[in-house]
């Protein structure tokens, strides 16, 4: 989560499994560069972003079959840098670890908050535009 954070990101996909699959809001699988590429594009146009510690629950659990399972329930926090508009989405993360490294992950979060406050901003400046 920090890696995230920081946007430190050789350190963040050092924390996965060559053969890992990753499942963002899908059944199907992304591979860990499209999500790195997915995480720098959302938060590009974010002046801060970062998990409220406030918020923040995690659980390790071992299944009956012994495999190895870290979930986290939190709020993602991010404001948009041309505006200052905060957005606050939930966000539900459940990984599987073998040897200290996750070999499979969900992610889970409704992407509507940013979505509506770029959209917002969008209208925003195609108003000013036309103003101009």
């Amino acid at each position: 989560m920090q890696d995230y954070e920081n946007a430190d990101w050789d350190k963040y996909q050092s924390h996965f499994a060559d053969s890992m699959e990753l499942f963002y809001n899908s059944r199907q699988p992304i591979d860990l560069a499209a999500a790195v590429a997915m995480h720098k594009e959302n938060n590009a146009v974010l002046s801060s972003y970062d998990f409220q510690d406030s918020e923040s629950e995690f659980e390790m659990v071992v299944t009956d079959a012994g495999e190895t399972w870290v979930n986290f329930w939190g709020a993602w926090e991010g404001t948009i840098a041309e505006n200052d508009s905060v957005i606050v989405i939930p966000v539900h993360i459940t990984a599987r670890f073998e040897n200290g490294k996750i070999v499979k992950e969900y992610l889970y979060f409704n992407n509507a908050g940013i979505s509506d406050a770029l959209r917002l901003l969008n209208e925003s400046r195609n108003l000013k535009d036309s103003i101009n």
